[in-house]
């Protein structure tokens, strides 16, 4: 991806189809030379910033559509949202071999 904030516009129509929003998207620099990123996704039936109830989302479901995308995100789930968080190297970073 050129740049971190550039989502697949398709992640975001098939998470739309299945009754989920992204709430939350960055990606901030780790050490190491390598860049966490995360996605926020809960049902489109919760206002942004109020948590749904717990278990109230798919998780397999949700994990699948993430993972069809980002087969590295690793699910894990706060209060009813679904945190996915996932580290790949610096594109400004040389690599080394």
């Amino acid at each position: 991806m050129s740049n971190w904030h550039e989502w697949p516009k398709a992640l975001v129509r098939d998470l739309d189809e299945a009754g989920y929003k992204l709430v939350k998207r960055y990606a901030d620099r780790r050490s190491g030379g390598m860049v966490r990123h995360k996605l926020v996704i809960a049902p489109q039936t919760s206002p942004y910033r109020v948590r749904p109830e717990e278990g109230s989302v798919d998780v397999d479901l949700v994990t699948g559509i993430v993972q069809s995308y980002y087969p590295e995100a690793e699910p894990s789930s706060r209060g009813g949202w679904l945190e996915y968080t996932w580290l790949v190297p610096s594109k400004k970073e040389e690599e080394v071999e």
